[in-house]
């Protein structure tokens, strides 16, 4: 479509597919309609229906969109190969004289 938008093909039901921030601004303006797709990520898709309540779809994306944000964050900021251990000098005392006890 020219303004950007796919569409969805499931089903053999054609619909208006939008991006998540695309929904969310448009149900904010109140202007989303009952019977558009919205991509999730990763293959995941919500339909706004016509029973769905605006404001509760609305929470649910925000939501949604939270959680990316969480799973990106932790992802870029996960430590990556072995993590040095440190040990308290005290402590490895103990633990090597356990070991020549035995």
């Amino acid at each position: 479509m020219a303004d950007g938008s796919e569409v969805n093909w499931s089903s053999g039901k054609l619909s208006e597919c939008v991006s998540l921030q695309e929904a969310v601004t448009r149900l904010q303006a109140g202007a989303l309609e009952p019977g558009v797709t919205v991509d999730l990520g990763d293959g995941a898709l919500a339909e706004f229906k016509e029973a769905d309540a605006p404001d509760s779809f609305l929470a649910r994306l925000l939501a949604h969109a939270r959680l990316v944000g969480v799973a990106q964050t932790a992802e870029q900021s996960a430590v990556r190969g072995p993590v040095p251990l440190m040990v308290d000098s005290h402590a490895k005392a103990l633990l090597d004289a356990i070991r020549n006890a035995r």
